[in-house]
Formats: C-alpha cells, sequence, structure tokens
C-alpha cells in the first residue's frame, strides 16, 4: 500500500538505491 509512496519518500530522505 505505501510501498510506492514509501520507496519515493525513502529515496528523498536516504537513498538507499
Amino acid at each position: 500500500l505505501a510501498f510506492e509512496v514509501g520507496d519515493h519518500v525513502f529515496l528523498k530522505i536516504s537513498p538507499t538505491k
């Protein structure tokens, strides 16, 4: 559910990819 938004936010907060 929050995977799509989480991925985008996660990348902005902590680019792990």
